[in-house]
């Protein structure tokens, strides 16, 4: 368990390591534009799995690329912080929500769709499984009092993520997590999307660049990050808003808070 998290999210370490990576695009073909050594699918997922394991939460900040790559890696529990390439996706369309990420199909007995081959349970269940391969799929039976009277009800999963979110995302109270770097000063800014290996957004005092190839297409351990001190050169919001109250000064002393008041 991570202490310097939110008590929502120390779940992800529960009995294994909290991995951070970002920017895999997996099959774009634009990367050997950033890097004549970009990796091929195949070994960038070789190099994850090397340090990831089943017991372990894998989060990917975003510009996946294909997103079949992801049913390889052995991560037990996997999380989407979604970049700007990856709204276009399918299943990641407009509002990423869990949603999203479902499929519903609905199938009628052949009194009413005689062309629907399916509809007994076995192949019906068969069928879907050929066409959404690694789908976690939920076939219900359901029998109704009207038209139609008979038919199957399956929710399809593509089983890709077990959270996904939509922008950045504070799961600490130093700690936030997003896509493009972002420029706050009282959080340690862990994103991606900067594929530059110096400059703005790299290691500075507020970020902590998980890009790919900035970090020799390897996850990151965030324990690891902690252990280095990185969140101890970050000031809390309490603190930075104290401090910045106490240097405005009227006639030379400090404002202070009104009788009664603590701050």
């Amino acid at each position: 368990m991570l202490p310097q998290l939110y008590e929502n999210f120390q779940r992800w370490s529960d009995g294994g390591t909290i991995w951070l990576y970002s920017d895999p695009h997996f099959d774009d073909a634009d990367c050997k534009a950033i890097s004549a050594e970009w990796p091929d699918p195949e070994e960038q997922i070789a190099k994850i799995n090397k340090k990831v394991h089943k017991g372990d939460t894998l989060i990917i900040l975003g510009d996946i690329g294909n997103l079949d790559y992801i049913k390889r890696i052995k991560a037990g529990y996997k999380v989407l912080i979604a970049g700007n390439h990856d709204l276009g996706l399918t299943n990641y369309k407009k509002t990423i929500t869990h949603e999203t990420r479902k499929i519903f199909a609905k199938y009628i007995d052949e009194e009413r769709h005689k062309k629907d081959a399916a509809i007994e349970r076995k192949s019906f269940y068969t069928y879907l499984y050929e066409k959404y391969p690694y789908a976690k799929i939920d076939i219900q039976e359901v029998h109704e009092f009207h038209s139609p009277f008979h038919y199957f009800y399956a929710t399809i999963d593509n089983n890709l993520f077990d959270e996904v979110y939509g922008g950045p995302l504070f799961i600490g109270e130093k700690i936030l997590l997003s896509h493009e770097p972002v420029d706050i000063p009282f959080a340690l800014n862990i994103h991606g999307h900067t594929h530059a290996r110096v400059g703005y957004g790299f290691h500075d005092l507020n970020h902590f660049n998980v890009c790919s190839n900035t970090v020799g297409f390897e996850p990151q351990n965030l324990s690891e990050i902690i252990k280095a001190g990185f969140l101890k050169r970050v000031e809390t919001i309490h603190r930075l808003t104290i401090d910045k109250a106490s240097e405005n000064s009227i006639h030379g002393r400090s404002k202070a808070a009104p009788e009664g008041v603590i701050i």
